[in-house]
C-alpha cells in the first residue's frame, strides 16, 4: 500500500496492463491456483491473482509492482464476504453447490466469477488510480522514537503494529 499509494505520485496502471493479466496463461499453474483453487478461490480469481503476483515480481518499476500487487488484493478481498479470506464455501461455488451457500454470503461467490473480467477489473484498477496523486511522501519502517528527529515534515501519519 505505501509503495503504491503513499510513495508513488505519477505511476498509474493502464488498461494494457489490466488486459496482459487476463491472457492466457502458459505453463503450470501457480501457487495460488494450484494450492488455493477451489478450497479457498474460484478457479478464474485463483488464475488471475497468480497472474498479477508474477507479473509485479516481473515489474522493473517498483511502483507499477505495488500497484499490480494492490490490485490482486483487493480482487481476493472482494471474492469473498466481508473481505474474510478463508477456506470453506469457494469450493461450493465452483462445484455449482449454490443452496449450501447462506444467503447473505451469495452475492460475493457469485461475483467472484464477475471480478476477473476485462471491465470490472478495468473499474478497480481506476478506483486504485485515484490514489495516486501528486505529493511527496515516504514510507518507512522504523522506531518512531529514533526517526521522528529527522523527519522534515509538516504531515506525518504513524501506524503502530
Amino acid at each position: 500500500m505505501g509503495q503504491a499509494l503513499i510513495e508513488n505520485t505519477r505511476v498509474r496502471l493502464t488498461r494494457e496492463d489490466v488486459l496482459r493479466l487476463l491472457a492466457p496463461r502458459t505453463g503450470p499453474p501457480g501457487r495460488v491456483e494450484r494450492d488455493l483453487t477451489p478450497s479457498v478461490f474460484t478457479a478464474n480469481v485463483g488464475r488471475f491473482l497468480d497472474a498479477a503476483f508474477e507479473t509485479a515480481d516481473l515489474a522493473k518499476d517498483t511502483a507499477k509492482a505495488a500497484l499490480l500487487r494492490l490490485l490482486a488484493v483487493r480482487v481476493a478481498l472482494l471474492a469473498h464476504p466481508m473481505s474474510q479470506v478463508r477456506p470453506g464455501t469457494a469450493h461450493r461455488a465452483s462445484t455449482g453447490e449454490w443452496e449450501s451457500i447462506t444467503e447473505s454470503c451469495l452475492y460475493h461467490y457469485t461475483e467472484a466469477f464477475r471480478l476477473t473480467t476485462p471491465g470490472n477489473l478495468w473499474n478497480l484498477a481506476q478506483q486504485i488510480n485515484a490514489g495516486v496523486f501528486q505529493g511527496e511522501g515516504r514510507v518507512m519502517k522504523t522506531d518512531i522514537l529514533e526517526a521522528l528527529p529527522t523527519i522534515p515534515a509538516d504531515i506525518a501519519y504513524f501506524d503502530p503494529p
